[in-house]
């Protein structure tokens, strides 16, 4: 499901477009993107992930920033579009919504003729628009990108290796990767099961070769300052932990349904490792483990109470960290609209603390003084703070804290939760 807006006047366009596709947002699709053509400045291209909110919580900047006469905007469940591409014409953007049904069959031909590979191939996709370009270009150099993930880590020009695919290749990618000395970040859960995070760890271990995990949360203003209440005392002694979260069934779940169509791959376990309490939970756990320390128990029910899918869509966990303190979880991901929560309360001898971990809500905090809301602003780029800490570890400059080490224990967590061992 997608859609794609283009405008050109002598205005400032981009507005226009960016509320065309900020409107189907809601539409459960993956990701949105804009690109304006400035007669000066060339083109401008912004990409973002919006399955989990609307279009315009990714975008609050972006009309003052991108500015121009031409403007086209996506948004797609298909690869990151708008695709920027030469041809003898010129440079352009391009958008593609729909299937080819003979898309590989055409990759084929066109990477003959142009002796080159495909970008999004790396993770067994065709990218569309990709191919499309390449059908309009007449240069040999257009797709620059490679055909197989190992062509991608045996590259001399490779430094280091970025997985974002799926949680069950995370480990066979991450382990090509650090086999072949090249420093690894991989997106959050570190793998689909616990036994897959301790296979990384090994072969970390084995090689020399530090690998990341995007735990990014942990890094930004937000949580830090969570971190610091806690720390500081202001709480007193902190007594339980406690996570709630609940939300509806999302649209995009129930149209696949309705319609006989294959579910999101965060719904296949096999895939996955679980349903939405594998993707999501994650970075509450993580970011509790990083104030607390790890949690050595943890047991839980789970249960699938909707019946939409084959996944569970229920759980409630306790759990105890390392330094005896106790914590609970709740999660439902089929609730009525009116049970939406995003909630994680830490409670203290002298007052408690509570915030969000996914919209950034104010943060409660609750002492003897009376009550104080706290609003931290993140950067534009979530994973910027994060990444740049990856950056500095591998140039010798600094530690990164978020390694496959200390990502491990989450997995376990979540697999005693489930009841995998």
């Amino acid at each position: 499901m997608g859609g794609f807006f283009g405008i050109t006047s002598t205005e400032k366009c981009i507005t226009d477009v960016y509320f065309g596709v900020d409107y189907h947002s809601h539409l459960g699709t993956r990701r949105g993107g804009l690109a304006v053509y400035d007669k000066e400045r060339g083109f401008q291209r912004e990409i973002h992930n919006i399955e989990n909110a609307p279009f315009r919580t990714k975008f609050d900047d972006i009309v003052d920033k991108m500015q121009g006469n031409a403007a086209i905007g996506c948004i797609s469940d298909m690869d990151p579009q708008p695709l920027l591409f030469r041809s003898v014409f010129g440079t352009y953007a391009i958008c593609f919504v729909g299937v080819v049904n003979n898309i590989e069959e055409i990759a084929d031909l066109v990477l003959k003729g142009h002796h080159g590979h495909f970008e999004a191939m790396t993770a067994g996709r065709i990218n569309q628009a990709e191919v499309i370009a390449a059908l309009i270009s007449d240069e040999d150099d257009l797709v620059t990108g490679i055909l197989h993930a190992q062509e991608l880590i045996d590259d001399p020009d490779v430094n280091a290796v970025y997985v974002a695919t799926p949680p069950s290749s995370h480990a066979t990618y991450a382990i090509m990767a650090m086999k072949a000395g090249k420093p690894v970040y991989v997106e959050k859960p570190l793998a689909a099961n616990y036994e897959d995070c301790a296979r990384i760890n090994r072969i970390s271990e084995q090689t020399g070769v530090p690998c990341f995990c995007a735990y990014y949360r942990r890094y930004l203003p937000y949580f830090q300052r969570v971190k610091d209440i806690v720390k500081s005392g202001r709480i007193g002694k902190i007594i339980n932990v406690q996570i709630r979260y609940t939300e509806p069934p999302r649209q995009a779940d129930l149209d696949a349904i309705a319609n006989d169509k294959p579910l999101p791959w965060r719904l296949q376990p096999e895939i996955a490792g679980g349903g939405y309490f594998y993707d999501m939970a994650p970075h509450q756990l993580d970011i509790l483990q990083d104030i607390f320390g790890v949690i050595l128990e943890a047991r839980g029910i789970c249960s699938n109470r909707g019946g939409l899918y084959k996944a569970e869509d229920s759980v409630s966990a306790c759990f105890r960290f390392e330094n005896g303190l106790p914590g609970s979880g709740s999660w439902c991901y089929v609730a009525h609209e009116s049970a939406r929560e995003d909630c994680i309360e830490i409670i203290g001898t002298e007052g408690q603390v509570s915030f969000s971990v996914f919209d950034y809500t104010p943060i409660r905090l609750q002492t003897t003084q009376g009550e104080e809301r706290i609003t931290v602003p993140n950067p534009p780029y979530v994973q910027y703070p994060l990444i740049k800490s990856v950056i500095e570890h591998l140039q010798g400059f600094g530690v990164c804290e978020c390694t496959s080490v200390s990502a491990t224990p989450v997995n376990w967590v979540m697999d005693r939760i489930l009841g995998k061992f």
